[in-house]
């Protein structure tokens, strides 16, 4: 009874001597075939572990530039904002925000 249907296949070629390995470690190793053997051996080539932390990483520069980003807008914000006593227009704000930005 198959609990896990496998739908995708991975074929490479072995000598004799690397078959025979391959079934001796699964033998050994308690595998129930020369499949799952060479599953368990690809899956594990990177840890998942490794595979999260490159994600974190990929995330954590994302946010950098996102954070610098929002920088520069509260900069423009903040020089806009110099010197005026009165409330300001909030389309004329994001007029003069977007005008701002293209200058950049």
């Amino acid at each position: 009874m198959v609990f896990n249907k496998k739908s995708r296949m991975i074929s490479f070629r072995l000598t004799a001597d690397e078959y025979t390995e391959a079934v001796n470690r699964c033998q050994q190793n308690g595998y129930r075939s020369v499949s799952a053997l060479a599953r368990t051996a690809t899956l594990g080539v990177v840890p998942t572990s490794e595979v999260k932390e490159g994600k974190k990483i990929r995330l954590i520069a994302e946010m950098r530039a996102k954070m610098s980003e929002m920088r520069t807008d509260i900069d423009l914000i903040l020089t806009m904002f110099a010197g005026k006593s009165e409330p300001v227009d909030l389309q004329d704000f994001h007029d003069d925000l977007d005008l701002a930005k293209n200058m950049n």
